[in-house]
């Protein structure tokens, strides 16, 4: 019913106003927390990409491949595979 009165409110949105309203209180503004970006050198990367795509985490598909659409419009083909691990314990192991 109450979406009648106000224009675009979705259910989504009504549930998120409501837990909202509960954890935070009524009408408090939530301020956006700074985000930082941390670079990396191009072997920092090349060594985890290795480790990650290593017989020890991940096993190659016989068929198959996923196609990485890069920022400056390059594109790479990677193959399918399946990894051996959860995600936690690829990063313990790293």
């Amino acid at each position: 019913m109450i979406c009648s009165f106000i224009r675009g409110l979705t259910m989504y949105r009504f549930t998120s106003a409501r837990l909202h309203e509960g954890t935070m209180g009524t009408g408090v503004i939530i301020e956006p927390k700074a985000r930082s970006v941390q670079r990396f050198d191009d072997a920092q990367v090349e060594h985890f990409v290795d480790f990650v795509t290593s017989s020890l985490v991940c096993t190659d598909l016989p068929f198959g491949e996923k196609t990485i659409k890069l920022t400056d419009g390059s594109e790479l083909y990677v193959p399918d595979t399946i990894r051996n691990q959860i995600p936690s314990r690829i990063i313990q192991q790293y």
